[in-house]
């Protein structure tokens, strides 16, 4: 009895190892899109470069989500994708500021090649998207999506009073983030430097060691290197859009923005 129950086991798992391996439906590879997690940047529209400055993204959501910057508006809105397909919503929600008219047409022209898209490659670091004839449309390249190792020049810093103001007219400060786990550069007089940790979208600053120099113009700049130096330090997150970078409180408010520095 014993030995007949072994042989009917032995042969079921037989049958079982020679089974083919079950493919996974639709469903099943939608729920993990390929291009999920990635971010990239505008090269061209066409065989035509666009302008770097502002950049033009395109982020892809772990979730069908997509989003990113035309080059003059945030913008947001659905994806499905195969292995080499892509299909991006009709309905672009975004914001509505206005841009100059060579930015609103190129703009306008990115919206438009994002919705004719029916094929995509990725190909040496290169995203590109076709049309249903094989035209192409558009190709990227990746977006830095770490501040390490690139260099920053501030916009708005926070004042201490919850609220973000720009520098001093005639000031720079500038943050140029090592690949050594410190940061530094100049806080509009001084020179500084900190040591900075992260851990995927957080981001911790330390107390800034600073030179000692004196800067009585413009009116107000060693309060502003004062209150600089310690918005820094209350940065709990960092988020990287195209040739911003924004540091963030605990709580959400805004400690620093930057924008990429030229040249980079």
């Amino acid at each position: 009895m014993h030995t007949r129950t072994a042989a009917v086991l032995l042969a079921t798992l037989l049958m079982l190892a020679c089974a083919p391996t079950p493919r996974p439906t639709t469903s099943e590879r939608s729920s993990n899109p390929p291009l999920a997690g990635t971010h990239w940047v505008l090269q061209a529209l066409g065989s035509s470069a666009v302008a770097k400055t502002p950049p033009v993204t395109l982020n892809f959501g772990s979730d069908n989500r997509i989003g990113g910057n035309d080059g003059c508006n945030q913008y947001q809105g659905n994806h499905t994708s195969g292995d080499d397909s892509i299909r991006i919503g009709e309905n672009l929600a975004g914001t509505l500021m206005a841009c100059p008219d060579q930015l609103e047409a190129q703009a306008r022209d990115y919206r438009q090649a994002l919705q004719r898209a029916a094929r995509f490659a990725l190909d040496r670091d290169r995203l590109s998207l076709r049309d249903d004839a094989g035209n192409l449309l558009a190709t990227f390249v990746p977006a830095v999506t770490s501040p390490v190792g690139t260099t920053w020049e501030v916009v708005l810093y926070n004042n201490g009073k919850q609220g973000a103001v720009s520098l001093l007219l005639g000031s720079r400060i500038s943050a140029s983030f090592g690949t050594n786990g410190r940061v530094s550069g100049s806080a509009g007089c001084n020179q500084y430097f900190a040591a900075y940790t992260l851990d995927g979208p957080s981001m911790r600053i330390g107390a800034a060691g600073a030179t000692r120099r004196f800067c009585a113009e413009p009116d107000g700049m060693m309060n502003q290197e004062r209150l600089y130096l310690e918005a820094l330090q209350t940065t709990a997150t960092f988020r990287l859009n195209g040739d911003r970078l924004e540091l963030r409180t605990a709580n959400g408010a805004l400690a620093v923005s930057f924008r990429r520095e030229t040249g980079e």
